[in-house]
């Protein structure tokens, strides 16, 4: 990176620091008298938890990776911290929104409408880590996956959380739900629970007004 593109100081430590400012609140409010109770590590294993459970509900972190299709092959790993697909690009260009099955439903479809093998993938399936289309792509070629993710590594001074930062306060309510409780203190635990559903309610209003749609993403941008 040249000189000129470097990011200032400060808002580069803005940016690793998010961790630690929410690690140091929720310790602030255990006090550090809890250390032993609960370590370090059970505060960033929770933090993590939570910051997972915010992309679930929130479908907040979005992803694509390109895959190499073979014709006639139905199954192909899944993308690292793949939840949920939002739409598959094919060679043609064309954007498709699957409809996502289970396994029992694809195999009577696959029995009753036997002619299915020569449309273009209309359903994912997931299984044993792999992600299933159906019908089976008819030619070979790259298809890129545009999916909803899932955080897949643990957070510490060191990672910042993948949620976007409005989702601090979420993350910081949300794992004193879970700690305080621990030292006996439910009444404050379930006060933190009711901060965090109020952080998530607006999590969830903040990112769908700024959500982008299948028809603002530009083949060229891809």
């Amino acid at each position: 990176m040249g000189a000129g593109n470097r990011l200032p100081p400060s808002f580069t430590m803005a940016i690793l620091s998010r961790s630690k400012r929410i690690f140091d609140f929720v310790r602030s409010i255990l006090g550090p008298e809890t250390i032993d109770k609960i370590p370090d590590k059970l505060v960033f294993n929770i933090m993590t938890d939570v910051s997972r459970r915010l992309a679930e509900e929130t479908l907040c972190i979005e992803q694509s990776e390109d895959l190499t299709v073979v014709a006639g092959t139905e199954l192909y790993d899944e993308p690292d911290g793949f939840y949920r697909m939002k739409h598959l690009k094919v060679p043609s260009g064309a954007l498709l929104v699957l409809q996502e099955s289970e396994i029992d439903e694809i195999n009577t479809i696959r029995t009753d409408i036997p002619n299915s093998f020569a449309q273009a993938p209309t359903y994912f399936y997931r299984w044993n880590g792999q992600i299933g289309l159906f019908p089976a792509p008819q030619a070979a070629g790259t298809y890129t996956v545009y999916y909803y993710a899932l955080p897949v590594t643990e957070l510490s001074t060191s990672v910042s959380p993948a949620t976007p930062y409005y989702m601090d306060d979420a993350i910081k309510y949300g794992v004193l739900a879970e700690l305080l409780p621990i030292l006996g203190k439910d009444n404050q635990g379930v006060m933190y629970r009711q901060f965090y559903e109020g952080q998530l309610a607006r999590a969830v209003n903040r990112h769908a007004a700024t959500k982008s749609n299948s028809h603002n993403i530009l083949y060229h941008d891809v």
